[in-house]
């Protein structure tokens, strides 16, 4: 196969690889398969579709180097798409990035959706992208940089639940509340960096009273988790009592 797809000429090697993508999309082909030949045919939507179709599935299954190749493949046509589509492909990346521990890239990312977002004027995406910068940007930059993103993410999130009172609006306010404890306060994986205080306890428990809201466990654990950390890093040793119920969920 390499053989002859190296004698090919550049016009005929991209009409076949478009040719391949469209037959394959057809059959309902595993979509990083499609990817692979939708982008060497240049054919923008496909990319586009598939692109976020696998991505979609190396997230679901943890394989967040995967996901974060396929995003960056279908930002290489990033001129061809639309705006919304390219500021999701990077909150998105920046987020499979910050879990494979790539802070830098992830935080530039990360600012460069909040900026198109906040052009955009969806305050929910908006809320996300800030979630999404204070994590990354903890490590890449420092607390101080995570918290003032967290505070806008909270902004953001309750502008959102605002307009539409729903579940994935009190999610993305928990989110939000849950990144500000963690860059206010002292938790573990922060040690001496920050210091213990107050507010830090109050944005963790706010943030799990409204993931109970929301009936995710996922997020009701994640939630408890940092309250925890907050009370045992201000002395109040019942802190133990949320890490026990976030470890049991």
């Amino acid at each position: 196969r390499r053989v002859i797809e190296a004698d090919l000429t550049a016009s005929e090697r991209t009409a076949h690889h478009r040719a391949a993508a469209r037959v394959l999309a057809a059959r309902g082909a595993d979509p990083a398969r499609v990817l692979h030949h939708a982008a060497r045919g240049h054919v923008p939507d496909l990319v586009r579709e598939q692109a976020l179709l696998a991505a979609g599935q190396a997230v679901a299954a943890g394989a967040h180097r995967q996901a974060a190749a396929h995003l960056a493949l279908l930002l290489s046509f990033r001129d061809q798409l639309p705006a919304d589509t390219v500021a999701a492909a990077l909150t998105d990346r920046a987020h499979s990035l910050y879990l494979l521990n790539r802070f830098a890239e992830s935080q530039r990312l990360a600012v460069e959706s909040v900026q198109m977002w906040e052009t955009l004027g969806d305050p929910a995406r908006l809320g996300r992208a800030l979630v999404g910068l204070a994590r990354t940007g903890l490590w890449a930059v420092g607390p101080r940089f995570a918290e003032q993103a967290a505070q806008r993410a909270v902004a953001a999130a309750e502008q959102a639940r605002s307009r539409a009172d729903d579940g994935p609006a009190t999610v993305l306010l928990a989110q939000a509340h849950a990144e500000l404890a963690r860059s206010c306060g002292n938790l573990a994986t922060l040690g001496p960096v920050s210091e213990p205080g107050p507010r830090a306890v109050e944005h963790a428990r706010l943030a799990v009273e409204l993931a109970r809201q929301t009936g995710r466990d996922d997020l009701v654990a994640h939630t408890l988790t940092y309250l925890g950390a907050e009370r045992l890093s201000n002395g109040d040793p019942a802190g133990r009592d949320q890490l026990d119920e976030a470890v049991r969920i």
